[in-house]
């Protein structure tokens, strides 16, 4: 099952989507079996989910067939201070509202410490501008010791052409750092215009240097993956996962047999 891991969502007053329903539209009709709906903060963590365990048809969905899409919530946090670090732990109810908790560290301390330290899912980057410090071995692979993945959304290379260097440049980094391991590739798409379907997405995935295998792992495999991770999180303790293996699907449970 394919996923988009970052829809950003913005919500009015009376709680309804403002942006969404064309691009979920879109992702169904290109067939994503998952979506991460997404919204960020810049400061503090203190507020709660806004549209936890919100059904996709409150979001009034214009799409006609009946093709049922797993939702789940996200928040990115803009870490510019390390006196936001406090209000991430797993015990902050806040935190805890959401499915999904991605960290986009503004500075290479705070990049070594959301690497190493910091309980989150996903680790992401504004690729339209330069990224301010070097992305080293030893805090990735720590990263990915914790199980933490790395995130690549594709959308700012469509919609901005001024910014294509940078986000080139930006993604083989991380291609380069990670290996091909632990990525997880999002369209953080705010116009339906912007989506793209699965394997256009592997295709643009070999622009900075991924595999097929790779490019499929990061649509499909990892987002299972960094779920799982973030129900351990969540649950603050770790969980053993036993299973047949003659029971497991091929393809939805890849994450398993990985």
């Amino acid at each position: 099952m394919f996923w988009d891991f970052d829809v950003p969502i913005t919500l009015d007053k009376s709680g309804a989507s403002r942006n969404a329903s064309p691009v979920i539209d879109s992702l169904r009709t290109f067939g994503y079996g998952g979506i991460v709906l997404s919204e960020s903060v810049t400061g503090k963590v203190v507020k709660k989910c806004s549209f936890d365990s919100r059904p996709i048809s409150r979001l009034k969905s214009s799409f006609s067939q009946a093709t049922e899409l797993v939702q789940k919530t996200r928040l990115n946090v803009i870490l510019s201070d390390s006196q936001q670090i406090q209000t991430l732990s797993s015990s902050n109810a806040c935190i805890q509202s959401y499915d999904i908790i991605a960290i986009q560290p503004t500075t290479e301390k705070l990049f070594y410490q959301a690497c190493q330290t910091i309980d989150c899912d996903i680790i992401t980057f504004d690729l339209s501008d330069r990224i301010p410090f070097m992305l080293k071995f030893p805090a990735v692979n720590s990263a990915i010791a914790r199980g933490i993945f790395f995130e690549i959304s594709y959308s700012s290379l469509i919609s901005d052409a001024a910014s294509r260097h940078h986000y080139l440049s930006n993604c083989l980094n991380i291609v380069r750092v990670t290996k091909g391991r632990n990525l997880i590739i999002s369209s953080h798409a705010v116009q339906a215009m912007l989506v793209r379907g699965p394997y256009d997405v592997m295709n643009l995935c070999a622009l900075i240097g991924l595999s097929q295998s790779e490019a499929k792992a990061a649509l499909a495999i990892n987002p299972q993956a960094a779920l799982a991770h973030a129900q351990v999180r969540r649950s603050a303790q770790g969980v053993c996962l036993a299973s047949n293996i003659a029971s497991l699907h091929p393809e939805n449970d890849a994450w398993i047999l990985s």
